[in-house]
This record gives structure tokens, sequence and C-alpha cells, in this order.
């Protein structure tokens, strides 16, 4: 997402007005973003950023065909390892092992990341699924249905070489993540699916990335991009964001989400408190069609990914 500027030897030492760079704009309602088409991946001045962070990239479909939906089943998220790549991690973890569920069915809809290397294996019963699985600068996972016949979700069970993880879905979404050092984490997502509410949920991912020229004296603090997800893997579209602080000393987020082929979905507003950001989804008309709350990273810290589920009254759709 970097821009390349091309100026004189004597402008080095100066900084061009924010309207000259076409920059984002913190002071704006809506930060500078509208409803206008965008090219995909929002252009070329953003595009390297997108592959750069592999946000660009789509679940692979699996070759398992999952039973219908049901309501009051679970969509089910896990993923292993670097979340944020390390290409200085010369050392592969083996992390194959299986995902099941105490009760009930356990059906695989996507893969995340699987390459060559990686395969589903066959499955001991219908509450698990198996997997191989090595990472090393990047992260593995799978999108899966949980079903139950009992009055709650069932807890869930990943068991790896590298450890077992729990997780226990609830009646609302929930996003759990372990860290187990030196960047690796295992991440489990459970979103209910219900029949009633059509497009209820978004799986939101993202990374943060480095400040562009000029932010910092803007007040921007933070800079993200990432792709937004159906609960059941389907690609929605990319999206990118950024925040920081007004003049008047608020501290404030704006993003916009965009369909694959560049039309507009969605608009982000939202404030900062504490380094918490509580976002609206906003429609065409400006109405308020969801929410969504992130985490922001420390200022000036290492660049992170981040993990969420916005809750959707409404589906999102180009005007």
């Amino acid at each position: 997402m970097r821009k390349t500027l091309l100026i004189v030897p004597l402008l080095f030492a100066c900084e061009l007005p924010a309207a000259e760079e076409g920059l984002d704009d913190l002071q704006a309602p809506l930060g500078g973003f509208d409803f206008r088409r965008e090219e995909p991946l929002f252009g070329p001045a953003h595009r390297e950023q997108f592959i750069q962070a592999g946000e660009s990239e789509v679940l692979q479909a699996s070759t398992v065909a999952p039973r219908s939906a049901a309501a009051g089943d679970t969509a089910l998220w896990v993923g292993w390892g670097h979340f944020l790549a390390d290409r200085t991690d010369d050392e592969v973890a083996d992390w194959t092992g299986t995902l099941s569920v105490e009760e009930g069915t356990l059906s695989l809809l996507r893969t995340i990341k699987f390459d060559r290397n990686d395969r589903i294996l066959p499955a001991p019963d219908e509450r698990t699924v198996a997997f191989e699985s090595r990472t090393r600068p990047h992260f593995d996972g799978l999108v899966t249905r949980a079903s139950t016949t009992g009055s709650a979700p069932a807890p869930v069970t990943l068991m790896t070489r590298n450890g077992a993880f729990h997780h226990t879905p609830g009646s609302t979404a929930l996003v759990e993540e372990t860290d187990l050092g030196n960047g690796v984490r295992v991440a489990f997502v459970s979103v209910p699916l219900s029949e009633e509410v059509p497009c209820a949920h978004a799986v939101v991912g993202g990374r943060w990335r480095g400040l562009e020229r000029g932010d910092r004296r803007r007040g921007v603090t933070h800079r993200l991009l990432g792709r937004w997800f159906t609960p059941e893997g389907e690609l929605v579209g990319h999206w990118r964001a950024f925040a920081g602080q007004r003049q008047d000393g608020t501290r404030v987020f704006f993003g916009k989400v965009i369909n694959p082929d560049g039309d507009a979905l969605a608009l982000l507003k939202g404030t900062v408190t504490d380094g918490v950001a509580t976002v609206d989804v906003l429609d065409a008309s400006e109405a308020v069609v969801g929410t969504l709350t992130l985490n922001l990273p420390l200022e000036g810290g290492a660049p992170g990914h981040t993990l969420s589920v916005a809750n959707l009254s409404a589906c999102l759709a180009a005007p």
C-alpha cells in the first residue's frame, strides 16, 4: 500500500500537503472514504501491500462435501502458526493432528493456506477432521461446521503434535487465541448459524501495517488491510482502514469494504478508547447495519494481525 512519489531533490526535506499526497483524511466525517467503486485490492497503490501480507489469497475449497446447514449449527474456524508471516523462522513446525467435537458431527468446509505438503486425512469418525499440516513462516487452518443434538454447542478440541487446545462455543460469536511465544498462535473463532437471520455475522481478519509518509504529522497512528468472509468461509471482499487522533483530541477509526471486483460494500466509522476500536458498519445511505470491535496494537509497536466477528443486521451489498 505504499505510494511512490516523484519529486525534485529540493523538495526532499519538505512534506507535501495531504491533499496533494492523496492521503486519507482524519478530519473528514467518514475519513475521506465514500461509496465510489475502487480497483480490485484498492488499486496499484495498495495491491502490493495486500499481496505481501497474504491478504489477497482466497481460502481453498475442500473436496469434502458438508451436509446442509441447520439452525443451531456453529461455524468453527481454527488456525495455527505465524498469523503474521515470519520469514526469519527457519524451523518447520509439525501440526499434524485432529479437530473434533465431543458430540454431534463436524463437517469440513474449507482449508486455510494448505499447500502441496498439507492434506486432509481420512477421518476416524463423523465428529473428527484429521489433517497433516506443517508451517514455517505462515499458518494453516480449517473452516468447519459443528452440529449438535444438544441444547448447547459441544466443546471442541484441536489435538496436534504441538499440544492440545480447547474451545467451547457459546450462544454468541467468540474469538479465542492462545499465544505460544515467538509469534506463534492458535486461534478459534466460533459463530452460531441461524437460518432465520441471513448475513447475521462476518468473520473479519486483517494485518496492521506500517504507516505512510506524513501519517504521524497528521495524527494517523494505525493502518490495516484484510478480508471479510461469511462464517462458512466464502470471501465477501477486502477492506482497508486507518485510525488516529483528530485535532480536537478525539481518537477515531475509518475504513471501507469492497467486493473482489472493487464495488463498495460498506464504510466503517468508529471511536477508539483504551486501544479498542468500537466501529459501526454503514451502508450506502449511511445507516448502521452492523458493529465491530477491534483491538489496536500499541503505537509504534510491531505490526500484528487482527481477528474479529462483525454483527450484522443486513447483508453487505453494492449500492
